[in-house]
């Protein structure tokens, strides 16, 4: 019978990629781990030097190509929240993405999906109108480098959120994520990296919470962030959990 539904769940396995030259080593063997890749596109961190050496690979391996845009805060990594009104995470998300869509056309690619970075991601989660001018500014980003005004974007997200609702609104297709490797508490909120614990070191752990978000049916992205400390290991070990426990790693 030629059922998918007959073949198990299905997730997909993304990392944070092309954020410092010391992770590039790293950052190009996850890719043959992973199933689609969130770019940093010199806003918090990363270059063109690096979006083009990570692009390249992930083109050869068949990997999602992701925009990971986020505050221009070098020194605090993208994780201070700055406060910026809507208009300004507009401009950011324009100007980063079209950076990085014009590094793919060189390589004769196209980016499938985005996700803001660090602090604009969770800026984005709970204000619906951040959210709107992240969606907004990947989107005529794509449409102006590849002059196709219908280019479309995935856009990943925390799930039962106001920046999701607001992206189910603007009919965009939305994927719900998890995080294989950063502790969740009780009430299902992810602890914030401040709090002791936040990120899981150990890659056998990431890689059970892994399976068991895989499995819970609420999540169709997992991540795993290329700039923790082993993450090669970790999403190694997420990547193994989730086959050998009978769930498929397919890209969005």
């Amino acid at each position: 019978m030629d059922d998918a539904s007959l073949l198990g769940p299905a997730i997909d396995l993304n990392a944070d990629a092309g954020e410092l030259d010391e992770l590039l080593e790293s950052d190009l063997a996850l890719l043959g781990v992973v199933s689609s890749v969130n770019i940093a596109c010199g806003g918090h961190a990363g270059s063109v030097e690096l979006m083009r050496s990570v692009v390249r690979r992930a083109a050869d391996r068949c990997v999602g190509i992701g925009a990971h845009p986020g505050y221009e805060d070098a020194d605090g990594f993208g994780r201070r929240e700055l406060g910026l009104d809507a208009g300004e995470i507009y401009r950011l998300c324009r100007e980063q993405t079209a950076r990085l869509a014009r590094v793919a056309a060189e390589t004769g690619s196209t980016l499938s999906h985005a996700k803001p970075h660090g602090a604009m991601y969770h800026r984005a989660m709970a204000d619906a109108d951040a959210a709107e001018a992240v969606a907004k500014g990947c989107l005529d980003a794509v449409a102006e480098v590849t002059g196709d005004p219908f280019a479309s974007l995935a856009f990943f997200g925390l799930p039962d959120t106001a920046g999701a609702a607001r992206w189910n609104e603007m009919d965009l297709p939305v994927r719900r994520e998890g995080f294989a490797d950063r502790r969740y508490a009780a009430d299902g909120s992810m602890l914030a990296r401040t709090e002791a614990g936040a990120v899981l070191a150990d890659p056998q752990e990431a890689a059970l919470q892994g399976l068991q978000l895989a499995r819970s049916g609420r999540f169709e992205t997992l991540c795993v962030h290329g700039d923790t400390p082993g993450a090669l290991r970790t999403a190694q070990a997420v990547r193994s959990a989730l086959l050998e426990g009978g769930v498929r790693i397919v890209p969005v």
